[in-house]
């Protein structure tokens, strides 16, 4: 079925699921919490206490185009649907809901 609305807060409130899951759930749920609440209390996932425990979540650059994959691994990569998501900011700029 694959993830689901709502289906992180489970994560994010630092417990895994209920239900038969993965093997990762609660290394995933350590995770999410932490980048979370990290992000709540400072405005950066990367501040203390957790700084040391996860991968360091990239800050946004338009130009580098990296995101945070929370999963089996939690990692930084890039390019995610980079095809599909130039093709729509193409198609808002060229009808003028984005600037140039």
């Amino acid at each position: 079925m694959g993830a689901t609305h709502g289906s992180e807060v489970t994560f994010a409130w630092g417990n895994a699921p209920n239900m038969p899951g993965t093997p990762y759930d609660t290394k995933l749920a350590d995770a999410m919490s932490d980048y979370w609440t990290a992000f709540a209390e400072t405005g950066n996932p990367n501040k203390f206490p957790f700084a040391s425990r996860h991968p360091m979540w990239p800050a946004y650059d338009p130009n580098r185009d990296v995101y945070m994959e929370l999963g089996p691994e939690v990692i930084a990569k890039t390019g995610l649907h980079k095809a599909k998501y130039d093709a729509i900011d193409g198609l808002a700029r060229r009808s003028g809901a984005i600037r140039p």
